[in-house]
C-alpha cells in the first residue's frame, strides 16, 4: 500500500470476508510522512483471500491510496472514500469490478448481482409476527423462509461466521436456529415458562445469549441446542429490571470496568418508572448502569466499542427512533440520530459504517450510512419493503457466498 497525501484523518481497513475485525488497518499519524514528499509505504501480510477494503479519506485533490503487490505492480487506487472487492493469490492482487460511485464511505447496494467470489450481503427480517424473510442487497430479490402464527414476535440475530440464524418467540417460550446453507430449522430453547426476547450471539464460543423476561435474566446456551444446559448470566430481580434486547462484545474491554475480564454484554430494559441500558461483564459478575432514561419503552442496542458509542431505539412518544450516547462519558447528551415511526429492533454492521433498522408502521427495512465518529447519520435509504408489511426483527448476513 502506497499512499500519497494522507492526513492523520485518513483510515483505510481491509476485512477478509467471513470476519467482523479488520485484517490490516492503516492511517498516517502526524509525522508519518517521508520529508518533503507526504507518501508512506505499508506492508499488509495477508493470506490468500477475498478482501474489502473500506477507504475513509478527506477530499484533497492530490490524494491517493495505491494497491500493490508484491512485484509492486499497481491493483487499484483510491482517490475518495470509496470501498473495493479484491482477492490475493501467490502475492498478486487481483482486483474484482468497480462498485457503483457512492458519496458515503460505506458501499452501497449493487445495480447487478456481484461475482460469485464477493461475499453474500443478505438482509433477514420478520414480517407480520407470521414470516421470517431474506432480502439479498446485491440482487434485489425477496425470499420467504418460513410462516407460522406468533414464531416471529421476538427478536432475530445472525452469526456470519457459522451462517447461522436465531430467532425467539416469547409468545410461544422458544428459540430456533436456522442453517443458513441449508435452511434447516432446529429447535435450541424450549420452555412454556421463558418469554425469551432479545437475542445475540458470540461465534467465537458458538453461544446464543438471549434475554428471558420471565425471570427477569440474560441467559446463555450453545449452539447445540436443546441437549445443552441453560445458565443464567445475571438476573436483575435485584435491580427490578425487565431485560428487553442485548449486544454481546465477546473480546471487549475497558479500564474502568473490565481491564483483565474480556467480554461485555449491554442490555435495554425498564423498571416501574425508567428506562436503563445495563452494561455487564460477559460472565455477569460485574454490572453498571450505562443509560438511564424517564422513558420505559428501550428496545435494540447496537454498541460500537472501537468509537465508545452505543446505538439503541428509543420510544420517547414524541421523538421515536435511533438515538446514541458515548460509553464512557455518562455526562455526555444523547444524540437523537433519525427519527423512525415505530422502530423495534436494530443490527450494525460496523465495518461499512451501516446501520440497519425497522419502522413496522411503514413496513420497510432502513440502511443508514453512518459517521461512527460523530453518531451521525450520513444518508439513508429504505431498502426492502417485504409485501406482508409490519416488519419487526432485522439482521444481515455478510461473508462468503454459498450454493443455493
Amino acid at each position: 500500500m502506497y499512499p500519497y497525501g494522507w492526513n492523520e484523518d485518513d483510515v483505510v481497513d481491509i476485512y477478509l470476508d467471513g470476519h467482523s475485525e479488520p485484517a490490516y488497518s492503516g492511517h498516517l499519524d502526524a509525522g508519518d510522512e517521508i520529508s518533503g514528499r507526504s507518501e508512506r509505504y505499508d506492508w499488509a501480510c495477508l493470506v490468500d483471500g477475498s478482501y474489502s477494503v473500506v477507504a475513509n479519506l478527506s477530499t484533497e485533490l492530490e490524494e491517493t491510496f495505491e494497491f500493490r503487490d508484491e512485484s509492486n505492480n499497481l491493483a487499484f487506487e483510491f482517490r475518495e472514500s470509496g470501498h473495493r472487492e479484491f482477492s490475493l493469490n501467490g502475492g498478486y492482487v487481483h482486483a474484482h469490478p468497480t462498485p457503483s460511485p457512492t458519496i458515503s464511505s460505506g458501499p452501497t447496494k449493487q445495480p447487478t448481482p456481484a461475482p460469485s467470489d464477493t461475499p453474500d450481503f443478505l438482509l433477514f427480517y420478520t414480517s407480520a409476527d407470521k414470516t421470517l424473510g431474506e432480502y439479498n442487497m446485491r440482487t434485489g430479490t425477496y425470499k420467504d423462509l418460513l410462516e407460522g402464527t406468533d414464531y416471529f414476535d421476538g427478536d432475530v440475530a445472525v452469526d456470519s461466521e457459522n451462517q447461522l440464524l436465531f430467532f425467539s418467540s416469547p409468545s410461544r417460550g422458544q428459540i430456533t436456529k436456522v442453517d443458513l446453507t441449508s435452511e434447516e430449522f432446529i429447535g435450541v430453547m424450549s420452555d412454556t415458562s421463558a418469554v425469551p426476547m432479545g437475542v445475540a450471539v458470540d461465534p467465537y464460543s458458538e453461544t446464543l445469549y438471549y434475554v428471558d423476561q420471565a425471570y427477569p435474566s440474560v441467559r446463555m446456551i450453545s449452539y447445540a441446542g436443546l441437549a445443552s444446559v441453560v445458565e443464567e448470566v445475571r438476573n436483575f430481580t435485584t435491580e427490578g429490571i425487565t431485560p428487553v434486547g442485548l449486544d454481546v462484545l465477546p473480546t471487549a474491554t475497558m479500564d474502568d470496568f473490565n481491564p483483565d475480564n474480556p467480554g461485555m454484554i449491554f442490555v435495554t430494559g425498564y423498571s416501574s418508572l425508567e428506562g436503563h441500558i445495563m452494561q455487564i461483564t460477559l460472565d455477569g459478575a460485574a454490572a453498571r448502569v450505562a443509560y438511564t432514561t424517564s422513558n420505559q419503552l428501550l428496545y435494540g442496542v447496537a454498541v460500537d466499542i472501537d468509537s465508545d458509542l452505543m446505538w439503541w431505539v428509543e420510544d420517547r412518544g414524541i421523538s421515536n427512533g435511533l438515538f446514541a450516547k458515548s460509553i464512557s462519558s455518562p455526562d455526555e447528551d444523547l444524540v437523537e440520530v433519525a427519527s423512525i415511526a415505530n422502530a423495534i429492533w436494530v443490527a450494525a454492521l460496523w465495518r461499512l459504517e451501516t446501520i440497519f433498522t425497522s419502522d413496522y408502521d411503514t413496513g420497510t427495512i432502513i440502511e443508514y450510512s453512518i459517521s461512527r465518529e460523530k453518531a451521525e447519520v450520513v444518508s439513508s435509504q429504505t431498502v426492502a419493503s417485504p409485501s406482508t408489511g409490519e416488519c419487526r426483527g432485522v439482521a444481515f448476513y455478510y461473508g462468503p457466498a454459498w450454493s443455493r
